[in-house]
């Protein structure tokens, strides 16, 4: 979730949200964006994607320029063409308008397009683009939350993904953070 709508769930005031997040964003800046571990299987699966003419793209609540260095220094980074992500003073999701701006981006339809995610605001998001959400497992958001948000599919590991099912055929998926 956007850091200040998680911090504002343990912080006494909106000063002190924003004095939270300061200190999250200087450490982040520092050290943090390298603090991540990309989970199994993720970067043969974008490489297989982008080798079969998938147009990959980074949806995230990440702060984007953030986003974009940690993409650019991942091994799999080359596969993703481009990174979508919220501005330093983001006090919400904006889930929905990033993938509608990457649907125009790329020109694809959004029948066409799958955004995998492992959050209710990444299955919300799609739903309001008219886009196909994949919930996984195996990342934060746990299956409930996937469900509830309705998830038009679930997958429990990233060669799931490849089952037409969770991507459709002829799909370009719209692929959130894999770290």
């Amino acid at each position: 979730p956007p850091l200040r709508q998680s911090f504002a769930e343990v912080c006494a005031d909106a000063a002190e949200v924003e004095r939270a997040v300061d200190a999250y964003r200087a450490r982040y800046a520092a050290h943090g964006w390298a603090e991540h571990r990309v989970y199994p299987g993720i970067p043969e699966l974008l490489r297989q994607l982008a080798a079969e003419g998938a147009q990959l793209a980074v949806v995230t609540s990440k702060v984007e320029r953030y986003a974009r260095q940690i993409v650019q220094a991942a091994a799999w980074g080359q596969s993703c063409s481009a990174v979508y992500g919220v501005g330093e003073t983001s006090a919400h999701s904006e889930k929905a308008a990033q993938i509608a701006q990457a649907l125009r981006d790329f020109a694809i339809p959004a029948r066409a397009a799958v955004m995998v995610g492992d959050r209710s605001y990444d299955i919300e998001g799609a739903h309001a683009n008219g886009v196909r959400g994949v919930g996984v497992l195996w990342g934060y958001g746990a299956r409930e939350e996937l469900v509830s948000a309705g998830a038009d599919a679930l997958a429990a590991r990233p060669a799931d993904l490849r089952l037409p099912a969770a991507c459709g055929d002829n799909a370009a998926p719209l692929t959130k953070e894999s770290a």
